[in-house]
């Protein structure tokens, strides 16, 4: 389940805590204060941020700006009707979501409903750019052991190629642990 952070001065009604439960999240911790939300997002791994402003220490719009430099954690910023305007401009140019309370449980779940989808779409794009990143470090490594075969074995690339194919083949290995076993033995 996804991680929420929950930070207001009153305390999380147990009707919104169900409908965070449904949607596929669970508080992990309670704060009354922007210092004491800032921390755990530092130290923590946070999906969500809830901010029912106001705050103890502050109004809540400094630590939703603050929270939006963390790539992973998504912010909720519920603020009262006569002031969502305000914040929504303050808010300009970020990914927070500003909420107009009393906050419609429909639109809320509509709402955790799209950062669900975020997240998931993100994940998959974080698997795609670590599965790339292990293709271009096999591509470099293949590159740095065909160079030294065709230094040191006076092959062409072609045949440091073939060969570093072949070899992969018949010893049942990757490509990677051949290039780093011939590296290796070069080095």
């Amino acid at each position: 389940m996804a991680k929420i952070l929950f930070v207001s001065k009153s305390e999380l009604s147990i009707e919104f805590a169900q409908l965070f439960k449904e949607a596929g999240y669970t508080v992990f911790a309670q704060v009354k204060s922007a210092n004491e939300a800032r921390r755990i997002v530092n130290e923590k791994e946070i999906d969500l941020v809830v901010i029912n402003t106001p705050l103890t220490d502050e109004f809540g719009h400094d630590l939703a700006l603050n929270i939006e430099n963390k790539v992973f954690t998504s912010t909720i910023l519920f603020a009262n009707s006569e002031l969502v305007d305000a914040v929504e401009q303050k808010m300009f140019g970020s990914t927070v979501i500003v909420m107009s309370k009393p906050v419609s449980k429909k639109a809320l779940y509509k709402t955790l409903g799209y950062f669900k989808a975020q997240q998931q779409k993100m994940a998959k794009v974080l698997d795609e750019n670590i599965r790339l990143q292990e293709k271009l470090e096999e591509y470099k490594l293949v590159a740095r052991a065909k160079m030294l075969l065709m230094e040191k074995n006076k092959m062409t690339e072609e045949m440091a190629h073939k060969h570093i194919d072949r070899t992969s083949k018949d010893q049942r290995r990757t490509k990677k642990d051949v290039a780093k076993s011939i590296i290796d033995m070069y080095n």
